[in-house]
C-alpha cells in the first residue's frame, strides 16, 4: 500500500497513514489529475513547469 508507512519498533510494527495535499477539483483549465497505482497521491499536472504540483 503506497500510502502506509509501516517500521519495526521495539518489537512492534507501527504504521503512518499519508495525508495527500488537496488539490483543486475540478482542475484549473489545460491540467488533469493524474493518479499512478504505485504513488499515494495524485498529481496535477499543467502544460509548462510553473503549474505541477505534488
Amino acid at each position: 500500500e503506497p500510502c502506509l508507512n509501516c517500521t519495526c519498533r521495539l518489537g512492534s510494527l507501527v504504521c503512518y497513514l499519508r495525508v495527500c495535499p488537496e488539490l483543486p477539483n475540478p482542475p484549473p483549465p489545460h491540467c488533469v489529475l493524474v493518479h499512478r497505482r504505485e504513488q499515494c497521491c495524485a498529481q496535477l499536472v499543467c502544460p509548462g513547469p510553473d503549474y505541477r504540483i505534488e
